[in-house]
């Protein structure tokens, strides 16, 4: 016997439009899911017993790539013309806490990664390298890694992380220093 669990989450779009999603992530809660489509809209749904919309916030820039929660915040890159950010939404009611601006776009990112006590948003922009910032939107540190194309999602060894490279490079970065720490060479990318 097939029963109805929950309602699909269905927003209005107009005739022809086809919204590009970006992931959807669980805040903190366990019991909201955050996505946003690239053009217009941020959304705060509930998984209680039926799919629901909680809120949705216009967007003031187009976002691309994906999304990521740091605490209770939910970090994404915005673009325009003149380049690319790191916006920090608050998880709550979605209002955009902070803004980062690099130069250059972002190729990777952003990931969020719990570093001991340390709680990082990481991103990796073309021209100023690899940013790791707080959940507040500041920047901690940024390591220049002449245009080193990163891939996979960074995972923690010890209290270092580990990135890989298109180039078959994995890296080990001292997130409480924002120094590279070693290096090895596999000979195959590596995701």
């Amino acid at each position: 016997n097939a029963q109805i669990v929950g309602v699909p989450f269905q927003p209005t779009i107009s005739a022809g439009e086809q919204p590009r999603w970006l992931n959807p992530v669980l805040l903190p809660d366990k019991q909201s899911i955050v996505i946003a489509d690239e053009a217009r809209s941020i959304y705060k749904l509930s998984t209680g017993k039926q799919l629901r919309t909680v809120l949705q916030q216009d967007l003031e820039r187009k976002l691309k790539g994906r999304l990521s929660v740091l605490n209770n915040t939910v970090v994404a890159v915005s673009t325009n013309d003149s380049g690319d950010q790191l916006d920090f939404f608050d998880g709550i009611e979605l209002k955009l806490i902070a803004s980062l601006a690099v130069e250059g776009r972002f190729a990777w990112g952003p990931y969020s990664v719990q570093a001991g006590d340390q709680s990082l948003v990481l991103a990796y922009s073309e021209i100023e390298g690899l940013i790791a910032a707080d959940d507040k939107g500041k920047r901690l540190w940024s390591i220049n890694m002449d245009r080193v194309q990163l891939r996979g999602n960074p995972s923690m060894l010890e209290s270092d992380l580990l990135i890989g490279t298109a180039t078959g490079d994995l890296l080990r970065i001292s997130p409480s220093a924002g120094k590279v720490v070693g290096k090895t060479t596999i000979g195959e990318p590596v995701y």
